[in-house]
């Protein structure tokens, strides 16, 4: 008889469409398929109109002048949405209308190509109904557009032509849009040299006698300046300092018509033509930096990536759930968990998805049971999922176990993510506490607002409380986020990541109280930096504890769930082991899995788990 197959299961957890977001942008009919909290992620200037390369719209055909408008106008714009305290709009209107709008000017200006399409803008503003001009300068925003609508973007799109002298100041000193022959040309000054309108010191050259240019104590030559880009305005006067020897040399050998070089405050060389000029100052770089290395990267060190090592062994000791280790099924976790869904990575073969039903069955089952909740409080009523190996995005510095709030789901990688259950479930339960008691899921309970806050129980902040009262934790967390690179902005002692890896070492030491071992759930929990450890981490236990008691006395987590014959109370006093435990080890899908009966700790039963097991 073939054995099925084991597939996804309950409902279909997807996820944001970002793959479409890459080519056109968020547009405002995506919100209908966001979840709140994926439209407090992603709903930002980013997604909606992603940066463009501004080289490649140059490379068009368009002045240099409009692409550097395009790119003014884009920075104008707000770059995370804001909700107004002025319009009298919901939440989700407000989205719409932010995603509408950067929509509106991403599709406007991208049309520019010359600064006369610049020019017929000037008025949009006004003519769109999102200003009013009530005299010189001065202007009111619209109530609907008060939290996107900038000085900024007003100054761009009504006075850039106005302005046009000073924003290409600017595209000049950032060298915008330059090839690499225009930025090596930035290096030089090229001057039309002619003996009337070439001075020095505001003398021209031919009223100057020698004795006199001697007697100048700091000379400067100033003329018309001749760019890379063929300007020749006589309003594009420079001034330059020189030696005496040079402006003798100068006077000396360079005719009326002809062209003088200079670079870093000396005199190269004279040509006849601009052309000539041009070509010969870039001739004179390549020359003068063909010598200079290659550029090499930084020299400061990078920082090395935390990656916990597989497990070798996924050792597990408490009471069996599966008689007879028969494998478990999807509908199973729903029926027992009654979990929202849960869904496989492609690359996850039969063998893989069956081991990962069993041990994930296995370990939320000592979970409740440490716990002293029910099974379904795991899911917190239902709208928790799990996935795995189906959510990551792979790589080098890819997570092994991750936790999405946007769509409350758990990602375990295939095995890599064995071990960090607990830490993961701890993450989700963060994001619970925030639902149940103040009713939105855009927020963790650590991360969020004190209108939110403020409705949680006392004793879930107690537990953060604590936490950063235990020196030695926070100087461990210190120093992980001064050595290991996960983002660079405080991931270690951020309140989110402090709660998850002590909670995980609470469970972890509930679990042992009650004589059982999951290294499924918690293998990754013990660590010499990342765990807290002593008298430290039984005053964050005791916080825990305190916490779970106030959760179910109020209705967070249900009755407690007791196994057939087990008289013993759950209100258990940690006792911390006198030696951590080291689970760091290969993971090896060959070794048997092993399962002990909580109440024949003495006998140990390994049996192996069998593709050929029907279901």
């Amino acid at each position: 008889m073939p054995r099925s197959k084991t597939e996804d299961f309950g409902e279909k957890i997807g996820g944001a469409r970002k793959d479409l977001w890459t080519g056109r942008g968020l547009l405002s009919s995506d919100l209908s398929d966001m979840t709140d909290y994926e439209k407090k992620e992603y709903v930002n200037k980013n997604n909606i109109w992603k940066k463009p390369d501004y080289d490649a719209l140059a490379a068009e055909g368009r002045s240099r002048e409009a692409v550097y408008f395009i790119k003014l106008v884009r920075d104008a714009l707000p770059a995370k949405f804001c909700m107004s305290s002025l319009a009298t709009m919901t939440r989700d209107e407000q989205y719409k209308l932010y995603i509408d709008f950067i929509q509106e000017f991403k599709n406007l200006v991208m049309e520019v190509r010359t600064l006369e399409d610049v020019d017929k803008l000037k008025n949009y503003l006004e003519e769109s109904g999102k200003i009013k001009f009530n005299g010189y300068r001065a202007y009111s925003v619209d109530d609907k557009y008060w939290e996107l609508v900038s000085n900024k973007l007003v100054n761009v799109m009504c006075l850039y032509n106005r302005n046009i002298n000073k924003y290409r100041r600017d595209i000049l000193k950032k060298q915008f849009c330059y090839n690499e022959h225009e930025k090596a040309l930035t290096n030089y000054t090229v001057i039309f040299y002619h003996k009337e309108s070439t001075c020095i010191n505001f003398k021209a050259i031919n009223t100057l006698s020698l004795a006199e240019i001697k007697r100048i104590t700091h000379p400067w030559i100033s003329g018309i300046e001749v760019s890379a880009a063929g300007v020749n305005d006589k309003s594009n006067k420079v001034g330059i300092f020189l030696s005496q020897e040079d402006i003798q040399k100068i006077i000396d050998e360079v005719n009326n018509g002809e062209y003088i070089v200079l670079s870093n405050g000396k005199y190269l060389f004279k040509t006849s033509t601009k052309e000539e000029a041009l070509n010969k100052a870039y001739a004179h770089y390549k020359d003068s930096h063909k010598e200079e290395p290659v550029h090499q990267a930084s020299s400061k060190k990078r920082k090395e990536l935390y990656v916990p090592p597989q497990l070798k062994h996924i050792k597990r000791h408490g009471p069996v759930f599966r008689l007879n280790n028969k494998n478990i099924t999807g509908d199973k976790i729903l029926e027992d968990f009654k979990f929202r869904g849960g869904e496989f990575g492609n690359w996850l073969n039969e063998t893989e998805r069956k081991q990962s039903l069993n041990y994930c069955y296995d370990a939320l089952m000592d979970l409740s049971y440490a716990l002293g909740v029910q099974p379904t409080d795991i899911s917190f009523n239902g709208s928790l999922a799990i996935a795995f190996g189906s959510r990551g995005h792979g790589g080098k510095s890819a997570a092994v176990a991750h936790y999405e709030p946007a769509r409350q789901v758990i990602n375990l990688t295939k095995m890599r993510g064995a071990g960090s259950l607990g830490h993961e479930w701890i993450h989700a339960m963060d994001h619970a506490i925030a639902a149940h008691y103040a009713g939105t899921t855009i927020s963790l309970a650590t991360q969020a607002s004190y209108s939110i806050r403020k409705e949680v129980p006392a004793e879930f902040f107690e537990i953060m409380k604590t936490i950063k009262s235990c020196e030695n934790y926070m100087k461990d967390a210190k120093d992980l986020d001064e050595k290991y690179g996960k983002s660079g902005h405080g991931y270690w002692k951020s309140d989110c990541e402090l709660l998850a890896r002590a909670g995980a070492c609470w469970i972890h030491d509930r679990l042992t109280a009650v004589g059982i071992k999951n290294d499924y759930l918690v293998g990754h929990s013990e660590g010499i930096k990342i765990s807290p450890h002593g008298e430290e981490r039984e005053r964050i236990n005791l916080a825990f504890n305190n916490f779970l008691d106030k959760a179910k006395e109020i209705g967070f987590f249900n009755h407690e769930y007791l196994l057939p014959g087990r008289t013993q109370d759950m209100n258990i006093s940690l006792e911390m082991p006198s030696e951590i435990d080291e689970p760091d080890r290969i993971y090896d899908p060959t070794v048997e899995y092993t399962q002990v009966s909580f109440f024949d700790l003495l006998e140990t039963v390994e049996q192996p788990i069998s593709d050929d097991i029907e279901v």
